[in-house]
């Protein structure tokens, strides 16, 4: 009982955190080797942010998961 409790937390914490991001908004990625990078949140998939990240002067899309990026 207590896995099973434990997978329906886990399915609403993830639910939760999809709808915290909106496209247009300021993020910081936080794990991979973009981290650090600041970027804009271009399009928002089921399981992936695509993140637009400035290198080198120009943007770049660059899709990355939730728990990669957090807001600024």
């Amino acid at each position: 009982i207590r896995r099973i409790l434990k997978d329906e937390m886990l399915e609403e914490h993830i639910d939760a955190k999809k709808l915290k991001y909106i496209v247009g908004e300021s993020v910081k990625v936080t794990d991979g080797p973009f981290d650090s990078f600041m970027g804009i949140i271009s399009d928002v998939k089921e399981d992936k942010i695509i993140v637009d990240i400035k290198i080198f002067g120009r943007f770049n899309s660059v899709t990355l998961s939730y728990s990669q990026i957090s807001k600024i």
